[in-house]
């Protein structure tokens, strides 16, 4: 258990704020102090606690009236009720509404320290458990080769973004991306140095990409990124930024003379100028993708209904949608 506990002790009584204060700072916890409610409220604005020994009847409100504006400025707050009218009444009302727990004055230190410890001992666990869930979460997002978004979560992205766009009008370009040639270099090198190539290709993209997008692996050898608040002919020109950054890069193999060079065809496509639809955008960027590679590869594609490119079928020139499970 930590030992930088911060207490904030809210008694209009100033001699019993002292007693209080000088039981619990020898203990190494930051104690703070506030006469009235409104000034525990203004104190909270400024710094979050841990615990909060709260008196009952306060000059400015009832003790339990603090509770909920005082959670709202900090959550994590335990709150111990301190009362010289006790009733079982006001006990099961503070406990009710949130309390940690309820003393009477005049209070026992033993059983005072006790409750303290207690309730930071169960934040403790608590906040193991939220790191816990983070890592979880995280985990279950990402992809662990490239520790880009995971194809699942990217569709998840791809829907939020889509009702970002209708909500606040603005475009963005979907840029589908596949690796040139990346079985040959595979039976070439073996997988470890293909699963290496991967890795530095997704350090590439984040490296000359905008922090603002989302990438993803989509599978295999094949990336998606969505680009936030962008016409088509601006995605154009990012999306050559990155291609010209992975065909001049040297991909270092397990040994330091291994050097190889790969190259990306990208497929972009907009919302809503080229698609009304999670489906029909990831089919028509991914349509642009295949006429890029179609058409010499190691190139960038937009999606051109009028004029598709490349001697593609026909559902890949006209980016015909695909159920959303299925393309996500």
């Amino acid at each position: 258990m930590r030992t930088k506990a911060s207490i904030l002790i809210v008694e209009d009584y100033p001699e019993f704020r002292q007693t209080l204060s000088d039981i619990l700072k020898p203990r190494g916890w930051s104690i703070d102090v506030a006469g009235t409610g409104r000034e525990a409220l203004s104190k909270a604005k400024s710094g979050s606690y841990d615990v909060a020994l709260v008196d009952l009847r306060l000059p400015d409100m009832v003790g339990t009236e603090l509770f909920g504006p005082l959670r709202r400025l900090s959550p994590q707050t335990a709150i111990i009720v301190l009362t010289g009218f006790a009733d079982l009444e006001s006990a099961m009302e503070a406990l009710n509404v949130g309390a940690f727990a309820y003393l009477t004055k005049p209070v026992q230190v033993k059983e005072l320290l006790s409750k303290i410890e207690a309730a930071l001992r169960k934040q403790a666990v608590s906040k193991r458990e939220e790191r816990l869930k983070r890592v979880y979460w995280r985990r279950s997002i990402t992809d662990e080769l490239t520790k880009t978004y995971n194809r699942r979560y990217f569709g998840e992205l791809l829907l939020q973004e889509i009702a970002r766009s209708e909500r606040y009008g603005r475009s963005f370009a979907l840029l589908m991306v596949d690796i040139d040639d990346f079985k040959a270099y595979n039976d070439a090198h073996g997988h470890l140095e293909g699963d290496r190539a991967l890795q530095q290709i997704a350090s590439l993209f984040k490296r000359h990409g905008r922090r603002a997008d989302s990438l993803a692996r989509y599978g295999g050898e094949e990336f998606a990124l969505i680009m936030r608040e962008v016409k088509k002919e601006e995605a154009l020109v990012l999306a050559e930024r990155l291609r010209s950054a992975v065909e001049n890069a040297h991909l270092e193999g397990e040994k330091p003379i291994l050097l190889w060079r790969l190259t990306i065809s990208i497929g972009i496509a907009a919302y809503p100028t080229d698609a009304t639809s999670a489906e029909e955008l990831v089919a028509r960027a991914d349509g642009a993708l295949y006429a890029a590679k179609a058409s010499g590869k190691n190139r960038s594609c937009l999606y051109n209904a009028a004029r598709p490119q490349g001697d593609l079928p026909q559902d890949r020139l006209e980016g015909k949608p695909q159920p959303l499970q299925k393309a996500l």
